[in-house]
C-alpha cells in the first residue's frame, strides 16, 4: 500500500523542580515569585517515504524559567499590578510530534517572555468585577511552509485586554470581554510560494509550463 510522506514518532521526557513564594506587606503590597528548572529529553524517528528531513533526531537541554508579580490593594477596591515571566516549551506539532529537522537544527525548545501591567477592581459589594491590562509578549511559533518545510519563527505581540462582569442575582450575570492585539513576525522566515510564470508576463510556452519560486 501507499505510505505516509511523514510518519513521525516521538518520545518526550521532562524532569524538573519548582519553587514559589508569596510575600505580603501590610495586607496591601503582594509579591509573588516563582522559579522552575526543567530537563528535557526528546527522541524522534521519521519513517515516512518522502520526509525531506533526517530519519532520526535527538535533543537534550535544561532550561530555567521564572515569574514575578507585584500588586497593591488600595482602600477603594482597585488593584494595580505588574508581571514579568519567562517560560519554555517544546515545539510540538498538531499530533504532539517533534520533527527530526527541528532536533537537527536545535530549534525544538523555545523561550517566551511576557511583560504585563494592568489594574483589577471590584465595586458594588463585589457585584461588579473588572480588569484592564496591557502586555508585550515575545514567543515563537511553528511555520508550515510550502513543500512540507517547517521552521520556527519569532513573533512579538502587543495588546490590551478588557473584562467586565456584573452579577445581578445568584442565577444571572453579564460578562463583557474584549481584546486588541498587533503581532509582528520577527523571523527568520524561510517560507516560499509558487507563482505562475504569467504573473510576470511570461507566456506558458516560454515558461515551459512551470512556475517561479518566491
Amino acid at each position: 500500500g501507499l505510505g505516509w510522506e511523514n510518519d513521525v514518532r516521538s518520545n518526550t521526557a521532562d524532569a524538573g523542580a519548582f519553587l514559589t513564594t508569596d510575600l505580603v506587606w501590610d495586607d496591601s503590597l503582594d509579591l509573588t515569585l516563582g522559579g522552575r528548572y526543567d530537563d528535557y529529553n526528546v527522541r524522534s524517528v521519521d519513517g515516512g517515504v518522502l520526509s525531506f528531513e533526517p530519519v532520526t533526531g535527538r535533543g537534550n537541554a535544561g532550561r530555567f524559567t521564572y515569574s514575578a508579580s507585584l500588586s497593591y490593594k488600595t482602600p477603594w477596591g482597585v488593584v494595580p499590578y505588574v508581571t514579568t515571566a519567562k517560560s519554555a516549551s517544546v515545539e510540538i506539532g498538531q499530533a504532539s510530534e517533534v520533527l527530526t529537522s527541528l532536533l537537527a537544527g536545535r530549534d525544538w525548545l523555545s523561550n517566551s517572555f511576557l511583560n504585563e501591567a494592568g489594574v483589577k477592581f471590584a465595586a458594588l459589594d463585589d457585584h461588579l468585577l473588572g480588569s484592564l491590562d496591557w502586555y508585550v509578549q515575545n514567543r515563537t511559533q511553528l511555520n508550515h511552509g510550502a513543500g512540507g518545510i517547517t521552521n520556527v519563527i519569532g513573533t512579538r505581540a502587543k495588546g490590551a485586554e478588557l473584562e467586565l462582569r456584573y452579577v445581578a442575582t445568584p442565577n444571572f450575570s453579564l460578562t463583557l470581554a474584549g481584546s486588541l492585539q498587533h503581532t509582528t513576525i520577527k523571523g527568520p522566515d524561510h517560507s516560499f510560494a509558487y507563482v505562475p510564470a504569467r504573473t510576470y508576463g511570461v507566456t506558458p510556452q516560454n515558461g515551459f509550463g512551470g512556475s517561479y519560486v518566491t
